[in-house]
This record gives C-alpha cells, sequence and structure tokens, in this order.
C-alpha cells in the first residue's frame, strides 16, 4: 500500500496499468525511458486522505495521473465511525505481536476494553497498531505486569493526552478504584470522592459491572 503524499508535479511519478502490467516512469519521460519502464506483475494500492478530483480541479494535482489512478476507488471510513472493527483489528494486531490467547482473554475481560471505542483513534488504523505494539511491550518489559494492567496503562496515557469523552475518561477512574480495591465499592467509591449511592449509579449508568 501505497501513500500519496503532497510533492512537486516535476517529481510526481506515472502509474500505468496494461495488459495486467504495472509500468512505473517518470512523468514525462522521454520514449526511451518510457520503454524501459520497470514491469511488475503485482497491482498498485495507492491511498490517500486528500480528494483528488477536487485537487484536479483546482490544478494542484495532475489531471493525466488522476486518470492513471483513477481504476476504482474504495472508501473507507475512519475508525471512529466503524467502532464494531475496533475489537477484531486490535486482537489481531495483538496476536500478530504474539501475545497467547491466554493473554488476550486477560485484556478483553478488563473493564479498559469497553472505553477502547470511545478513543478518538485520530490515527486510525495505524494508531490501533501502535497501540497493541505498546501493550505487548508493557508486558514483554515488566514481567510482574498483568496484560490487564498494561491495558490499563497504555490507555491511561492515551487518555491523559485528552480530546475523549468524559464517558471514557469517568469509566477509566472508575474501573482503576474499583480494581486497587478488589471491587469493593464503599473503599472505591471512598477513593473517588462520591458516596457509594452515586458510585453505584455511575457503574449502571456506564455499564460496569466489577465486585461486591
Amino acid at each position: 500500500m501505497s501513500n500519496l503524499r503532497d510533492r512537486p508535479k516535476a517529481t510526481e511519478v506515472t502509474v500505468g496499468i496494461a495488459g495486467g502490467f504495472d509500468l512505473f516512469g517518470r512523468a514525462g519521460a522521454s520514449g526511451r525511458v518510457a520503454d524501459a519502464a520497470l514491469q511488475t506483475e503485482r497491482a498498485e494500492r495507492l491511498a490517500t486522505n486528500r480528494r483528488l478530483d477536487e485537487e484536479v480541479r483546482k490544478g494542484t494535482f495532475r489531471k493525466d495521473l488522476f486518470f492513471r489512478l483513477s481504476t476504482a476507488h474504495l472508501v473507507i471510513p475512519p475508525l471512529r465511525e466503524r467502532p464494531r472493527d475496533i475489537e477484531p483489528l486490535l486482537v489481531s494486531f495483538l496476536e500478530r505481536q504474539g501475545l497467547t490467547s491466554t493473554q488476550i482473554s486477560e485484556l478483553r475481560q478488563a473493564h479498559e476494553w469497553k472505553t477502547l471505542h470511545e478513543l478518538p483513534w485520530e490515527g486510525n488504523v495505524r494508531e490501533l497498531q501502535m497501540f497493541a505494539r505498546r501493550i505487548t511491550l508493557e508486558i514483554r518489559h515488566d514481567a510482574a505486569c498483568a496484560p490487564a494492567d498494561a491495558l490499563r496503562r497504555v490507555v491511561a496515557s492515551t487518555l491523559s493526552l485528552g480530546a475523549v469523552s468524559e464517558d471514557a475518561a469517568e469509566r477509566m477512574r472508575i474501573a482503576t478504584a474499583l480494581r486497587r480495591h478488589g471491587g469493593n465499592k464503599r473503599r472505591a467509591a471512598a477513593e473517588l470522592g462520591i458516596p457509594e449511592s452515586t458510585l453505584r449509579f455511575k457503574m449502571q449508568q456506564l455499564g460496569i459491572h466489577y465486585g461486591r
């Protein structure tokens, strides 16, 4: 997968598809250079967050290059607009990082797992990949770090960056307090500085099921 970056027109590279082959050559190349263009039997996939049709109209992207690339269009919404994809993608990335099924199961049982769909994921799938890598590093570089603790640390660092919903931040605070006190709601409420009845209400409101 290649990304189309902002680049001067003089350095744009053309991609021609003919007879099932990709042809790569510098834009405006002479016939001799064009004849020597590299031929490969793979399809080239190009990704961009730019509206190239609009760029063509504004004159900031070459029309001939646009038509060479414009074979098929696939619009993929940002990750934050398809929250149901977050969990299966993260599980897949964790498996690729070498975590065992037992470790992944422990992660999925953690309360912080429920906050994942509320994170902004401004970096989309690549950010989710790095998220999985950070969890794996926490587990591998700290022998005493349980998978749930690794997830808690990574989510906490993500929350500290801001730009997340109040519900996600509050769910994280409550889950952390409950875990610290072994699920004891009275002690967790005392730490949070709220009545136990308020804590129980918030837990019900936020879908948190923990302890006694």
